[in-house]
């Protein structure tokens, strides 16, 4: 029991170990020491005058790797034990061997996900300055487009206001007048007239949202950008807070 308590704590090399004891035999000696992961491979020689080959039997089925009967040649024993010493070396050089492999296998891995993640980055960034090229142009002339409309807006209510106060100045309007006035309420016109400068200046917010996702989407891509250089943190984060609003707005609060 207190060599038990003992190896433990600190192993030996290499174990000889009788089969008649008091208490606890050398077989059952055997079994707990296997039981302990930490010993599962440490040498034990069985040393005894039990030397028949059902003991032998038992002993190497309790874990032991070599039976030595007795009487014995001090010589023998000696040879025994040197010999099973330099095949526990070897096993422990082997070990650490394979524990290095397997340490040099996970950076491996690690370094070949970490080119993984850098070549999808290259090529999500090529693919959004492939896209951000090709919506700038749609996007130049929707938003010039939607100025020449608004222009054109001003224009045409201020010929339909000189309409209506050259109508209403005569005194007498025709019937061609009543016509349109009750065309204009039948459509309320009142309310198209106001919100449709509302709704003008909702396109070109939305559109200046897009222009400004097209934006990040370059700064996002960094193609073409080989050398280091100093990065504005802000503008990361805001460009890239820009791109993921959409899913972030329902699901939580961002504080920066």
């Amino acid at each position: 029991e207190l060599a038990l308590k003992s190896i433990a704590h600190r192993p030996p090399a290499l174990i000889l170990l009788d089969i008649r004891m008091p208490g606890m035999d050398g077989f059952e000696v055997c079994r707990r020491i296997r039981e302990t992961p930490a010993l599962a491979d440490l040498p034990i020689i069985l040393l005894s005058a039990q030397d028949d080959s059902s003991s032998r039997v038992a002993g190497f089925k309790a874990g032991a790797i070599d039976f030595i009967g007795k009487p014995f040649v001090v010589d023998e024993v000696l040879s025994r034990i040197k010999v099973h010493l330099a095949l526990w070396q070897s096993r422990q050089q082997l070990q650490k061997q394979l524990e290095a492999t397997q340490q040099l296998n996970t950076r491996l891995i690690e370094t070949q996900f970490q080119l993984l993640q850098s070549e999808k980055m290259a090529s999500i960034g090529q693919l959004a300055a492939g896209v951000a090229h090709e919506l700038n142009n749609p996007i130049g002339f929707v938003h010039s487009n939607l100025g020449t409309l608004g222009g054109y807006l001003h224009d045409l209510m201020g010929i339909i206001e000189t309409f209506e106060s050259v109508s209403c100045s005569t005194g007498q309007p025709c019937k061609q007048h009543a016509k349109v006035f009750s065309f204009m309420e039948e459509h309320d016109f009142a309310y198209v007239k106001e919100d449709i400068f509302n709704l003008l200046a909702e396109s070109k917010e939305g559109l200046e949202r897009v222009r400004k996702i097209v934006l990040d989407l370059k700064s996002f891509s960094h193609v073409g950008e080989q050398e280091w250089q100093p990065a504005d943190l802000h503008q990361g984060l805001d460009s890239t807070l820009n791109i993921v609003w959409n899913e972030l707005k329902y699901k939580c609060t961002v504080k920066k």
